[in-house]
């Protein structure tokens, strides 16, 4: 069976709902307790990562929605050693290498009609 965007119009809708409403709910969280988060590096890089959580569901429903006849590259590379952390870490330069690298050979020289 091929990909039928259509198919899956209800579940990005959810999807980017409730990825939008829990991220709304962190911002909250965040807000009330900033005094707590700004004291403390590891909590403030755990909600940093709590946002990418949320958001990472959140754009790709949105997309999946917005524009569901346009498919969309994906690719998963592994950068041996290193954590989930990569812009906090040193080193990260190489892990922005090649998103650059993979995002030129990848972008598109027209705009789809």
């Amino acid at each position: 069976m091929c990909y039928l965007p259509e198919m899956w119009h209800d579940f990005g809708v959810a999807v980017a709902g409730l990825a939008g409403a829990l991220t709304g709910l962190l911002f909250v969280a965040v807000s009330i307790k900033s005094d707590v988060l700004a004291g403390s590096r590891s909590l403030a890089s755990r909600a940093a990562q709590t946002l990418v959580l949320f958001m990472t569901p959140a754009i790709s429903a949105v997309l999946l929605v917005k524009n569901p006849a346009n498919i969309h590259k994906a690719e998963y590379f592994e950068f041996e050693g290193r954590d989930h952390w990569t812009c906090g870490t040193p080193g990260w330069e190489a892990v922005a290498d090649h998103a650059l690298e993979w995002a030129a050979k990848h972008a598109r020289t027209s705009t789809p009609t």
